[in-house]
Formats: structure tokens, C-alpha cells, sequence
């Protein structure tokens, strides 16, 4: 990896100060950094990429895939509550310098539609044949 980029335990530093640094309550700040935690594990395992390569096409598989088939009790609240993580932590590294404006829109825009991703939940409970599945996944 590029010397510039910074190690993923660096970000997750970063982003520690940070929630400290807006006072937020540390069950909060817990949420997140288990929110963000998790994400960079999965990236680590499964995708060999570093946070800050990222795209929003990622994020809408992560959460309206990924998320709601294989992580056992994913509830609406709980994808609420990653989108709002993912937004905070895009928009400090785009703070930071370490993403450009057009990615962080980007990232931004799929953090912020809350309702597509409820009803990607709702759509995928739903599902009552093999039809319906197939189309759902694609």
C-alpha cells in the first residue's frame, strides 16, 4: 500500500478522536466504531480493499445486500444506523483530504436514502418463490 494511505488501524484511530472530540455519549460512540469495525473486517476478508477505496456501488451492496441476507437479525434500524455511521466516517475522511468531493457525494447520496434501503428490507421479507428471489438479488 502506498505510504500516503493510511493504515486501516489509523482511520479507525481517527475516527475515535473524532466522536470523542463532538461529545458524543460513548454508547454512541460504540455503536459506531462496531458499525465501522465490522466494515473494515469484511473489507480486509472478503474484498482485500481499503476503506478509502470504497464506492458507493459498495455500499449499496453491503447494505442493501449483504447486510440483509447474511447478518443474522438485520432490522430496518440497524441499516438506519449503519448509513448514519458510513456517513459520519466519509465525511471526516473527506475532511481529512483522503477522499475527494466526488466520491464523498457519492457516498453521501446512498448513506442519506434511508427509504431505499427499508424497502429493499421490507421487498426482500416479502419474497415467496424463486422468481421473486432471483429478481430481488440482481
Amino acid at each position: 500500500m502506498d505510504s500516503k494511505i493510511p493504515r486501516t488501524e489509523d482511520l479507525f484511530v481517527l475516527f475515535t478522536h473524532h466522536l470523542t472530540e463532538k461529545g458524543y455519549k460513548q454508547s454512541t460512540i460504540n455503536r459506531h466504531l462496531n458499525i465501522i469495525e465490522f466494515l473494515f473486517d469484511y473489507l480486509e476478508e472478503f474484498e482485500e480493499i481499503h476503506p478509502l477505496e470504497v464506492t458507493a456501488e459498495f455500499i449499496e451492496y453491503f447494505v442493501g445486500n449483504f447486510h440483509i441476507r447474511k447478518v443474522q437479525g438485520t432490522k430496518p434500524r440497524q441499516l438506519m444506523n449503519i448509513l448514519a455511521s458510513y456517513g459520519k466516517f466519509y465525511q471526516l475522511m473527506r475532511e481529512l483530504g483522503y477522499i475527494d468531493e466526488n466520491l464523498y457525494e457519492k457516498i453521501m447520496a446512498e448513506c442519506k436514502n434511508r427509504t431505499k434501503y427499508r424497502d429493499r428490507y421490507e421487498s426482500y421479507h416479502a419474497i415467496d418463490n424463486a422468481d421473486d428471489w432471483m429478481e430481488w438479488v440482481m
